[in-house]
């Protein structure tokens, strides 16, 4: 008869620690990665606009005094 051998930590082979050390590692920095994308992104710094609201739908460019008939680079061409 073949003894029953108890599981456990003690049977755990180095092979097997190593590889979940290595998912336990790539786990925390995903994790940390993810929460360090939020925190940065929630910072009212990261926002893009400068004017009265904070996502800039407020903002304008007058285009008017930059409207061309033919870009710069295309005039040699054009003429």
């Amino acid at each position: 008869m073949k003894e029953q051998v108890e599981s456990g930590v003690a049977d755990t082979s180095r092979r097997d620690f190593l590889k979940l050390g290595g998912v336990a590692a790539a786990t925390a920095t995903m994790g940390a990665a993810a929460g360090a994308g939020f925190v940065l992104g929630r910072d009212p710094d990261a926002n893009v606009g400068w004017g009265r609201t904070e996502s800039g739908h407020d903002m304008y460019f007058d285009r008017e005094p930059f409207r061309v008939d033919v870009a710069p680079p295309w005039k040699s061409l054009v003429s």
